[in-house]
């Protein structure tokens, strides 16, 4: 009975850690609003579909349980191009956001504090951690 209700527990707590998810948000200026009120670091992200690198980022860290938890203290946005046209609006403030932050290449990283871009990388993510500890060399300068 003993070991019945240790593997429920441990597979409870298994289940509710794999659920936890990165909390994104999809427009820059509220990401940027919400950084400055919370006084916090705003995590850009840029991104596409047709990115092989970008699908090493989405499958190797953000879904790294200790990236998802280092987020908590980060205002994450996203801004991930998945290619549909039909999408006019969110086409145009892709493009604009590319525009305005000189994004080339993706994926693209941007750190910004207390409105100030202190970050703009590109990296390449091999095995979990290795965005983290990429962008651990710029926050702690």
């Amino acid at each position: 009975m003993k070991n019945l209700i240790l593997t429920l527990v441990f597979a409870i707590s298994f289940s509710v850690q794999s659920q936890e998810k990165i909390n994104w948000i999809t427009n820059i200026e509220e990401g940027l609003k919400l950084g400055k009120e919370q006084n916090k670091i705003v995590f850009i992200y840029f991104g596409a579909k047709k990115c092989v690198p970008c699908r090493s980022v989405e499958k190797y860290e953000y879904s790294n349980p200790e990236f998802i938890k280092y987020s908590k203290d980060l205002i994450m946005v996203k801004i991930f191009d998945d290619l549909d046209k039909e999408k006019v609006d969110w086409q145009s403030y892709i493009q604009k956001s590319r525009k305005t932050y000189k994004i080339k290449i993706n994926p693209r990283f941007i750190l910004i504090k207390n409105g100030e871009e202190i970050a703009s990388f590109f990296t390449y993510v091999r095995k979990p951690g290795d965005l983290l500890t990429k962008f651990k060399t710029y926050i702690s300068e």
